[in-house]
């Protein structure tokens, strides 16, 4: 559901619904995100229960879920997952580590 895509706050999902990104539907009244999806499961499971279970078989799809998860934004998985989050990255001054500067064609 909506609620649950919703779910974090300053996560890409609360973004694109919240009005930040214009969007334009699908002929169906979806939405095209130009991710693989086939880990997206682990994701919406993560955002439903707030739980990561991850098969033991799998080791290299924690790496594979930090950088879905990075992706979406989602701090609380990002965390779950021993990554950095957006605000963890800044300098200790709060400086963003990087800038950039878009220049006119």
């Amino acid at each position: 559901t909506l609620d649950t895509l919703t779910k974090c706050k300053d996560s890409f999902f609360s973004a694109m619904f919240g009005g930040y990104i214009p969007l334009k539907p699908c002929k169906d009244g979806s939405f095209f995100i130009d991710r693989d999806g086939t880990h997206f499961h682990y994701i919406l499971n993560f955002l439903r229960t707030d739980e990561l279970i991850i098969p033991q078989n799998k080791p290299h799809l924690r790496e594979i879920l930090l950088l879905e998860a990075d992706f979406y934004q989602i701090e609380e998985l990002i965390v779950k997952l021993g990554g950095k989050t957006q605000t963890s990255k800044q300098t200790p001054t709060n400086e963003p580590l990087f800038e950039s500067t878009i220049l006119p064609q």
